[in-house]
């Protein structure tokens, strides 16, 4: 207990200054300090495999473009999402907007509009149909043929434009996995698809594993928990677990949720071998903190 509290100081507006002012205080403001240095430490390891896992609506929420810098700056090799990102990928790609909802305006006028919200966002569930067009030119020449959900994903980035994340990843050959994407927007789509191939999502986890087994040090950068969270974890067990791990959540370990997990919880599990940083929050906030602290130190 020999380092003191020291309350922040505001005279600089320099991001590293501010994250380094942030180590001497109590909250979260001192875990964000140590994500911070920890995924700079993973970054900067050439020979490490660089997974980043994205849990729940961060696209719609507004940090598409993030990803897609982390991607063209080569900061991440794999991406692990929920279907719900792929979906308003794919929606902004097609001419789509999500829209900031006012406080107190009721859901049943949303309803009535035929929009849906999530949480203070709302997009017009027109917007949806659009995708159809596309996926229609991406699925019927696979009809048929069995395909995993990455080598779809990569398929369909191919047919989106330049400022959508999964065309980020196909022009970068960053694989994209989405282990519940049956569970979203875009596996109704394909329910009703005439043309379409026979998924085999099985088949991603051994890619995954072979690429993690082939690496000499593995780290990963999760945002929230969830299935992402879970299968980035899992996918490296073969190699004793993960030798970077930060983990952005608002879960909580009193209810023995994968969400809320803490990192030391994988120890017992070899999901986690070496250093782990977890940062209590919301990471609409704290992940663009953490990729400017990255972009400023990166260079």
């Amino acid at each position: 207990m020999s380092m003191q509290i020291k309350p922040f100081d505001a005279k600089s507006s320099d991001i590293t200054s501010i994250i380094s002012g942030f180590s001497a205080m109590g909250g979260t403001a001192r875990e964000l300090h140590a994500g911070c240095r920890l995924a700079l430490d993973m970054v900067r390891d050439d020979e490490c495999t660089r997974l980043l896992s994205i849990s729940g609506p961060a696209v719609a929420i507004g940090l598409k473009k993030l990803f897609i810098y982390s991607v063209n700056k080569g900061w991440f090799g794999t991406i692990i999402t929920s279907g719900a990102n792929i979906v308003h990928d794919l929606v902004d790609a097609h001419g789509g907007r999500h829209y900031i909802a006012q406080p107190g305006e009721p859901d049943a006028l949303f309803r009535k509009k035929n929009f849906g919200r999530i949480g203070n966002i709302v997009i017009d569930m027109n917007d949806f149909a659009k995708v159809e067009r596309t996926l229609a030119r991406v699925l019927a020449p696979l009809d048929g043929r069995q395909i995993g959900i990455s080598e779809l994903l990569d398929a369909i980035g191919a047919k989106l434009p330049k400022g959508s994340l999964l065309r980020a990843c196909h022009d970068k050959k960053v694989k994209v996995y989405s282990p519940g994407f049956q569970d979203s927007m875009l596996g109704l789509h394909l329910i009703f698809a005439r043309k379409k191939p026979v998924i085999d999502a099985i088949s991603d986890m051994p890619s995954l594993a072979n690429k993690i087994y082939d690496s000499k040090r593995i780290g990963a950068l999760m945002l929230g928990g969830g299935i992402p969270k879970h299968f980035a974890m899992g996918s490296t067990v073969l190699k004793e677990g993960l030798d970077y791990a930060v983990n952005i959540t608002t879960g909580v370990e009193y209810d023995s949720s994968l969400s809320g997990a803490g990192l030391s919880e994988g120890i017992s599990w070899k999901k986690v071998k070496g250093k782990y940083a977890t940062i209590h929050g919301d990471y609409s906030i704290l992940f663009p903190l953490l990729y400017t602290y990255l972009s400023a130190n990166l260079k």
